[in-house]
């Protein structure tokens, strides 16, 4: 989280953005597309079988496209690849935040 956060810092989002979304990133008020699409990340990171239609077409409800979906796949698998190796190394967030 705290990696993530100092990227998020580092491409300007103010601070009080990142603690909310740190906090509950279901209320900070993004955009119902962007709300709708880390419910997916979130259900690609906690069981990637269960996903199936239903969860497409809320997507495609909020106004994403085949493209957006499969990036958005994409990415919260290779971040779910990248933390579990961080992880297991014992990496710490300092190096991240000072690179």
């Amino acid at each position: 989280m705290e990696a993530h956060s100092a990227f998020l810092l580092q491409l300007g989002v103010s601070g009080e953005t990142v603690a909310k979304l740190k906090g509950d990133w279901r209320s900070a008020g993004l955009a119902e597309k962007t709300r709708v699409m880390l419910d997916y990340a979130v259900e690609v990171t906690r069981d990637a079988t269960r996903i199936g239609d239903p969860a497409f077409a809320r997507l495609r409800k909020a106004g994403c496209s085949d493209e957006e979906i499969l990036e958005a796949t994409v990415v919260a698998a290779f971040f779910n690849f990248m933390d579990r190796v961080a992880d297991a190394l014992g990496v710490e967030v300092d190096r991240w935040k000072s690179s």
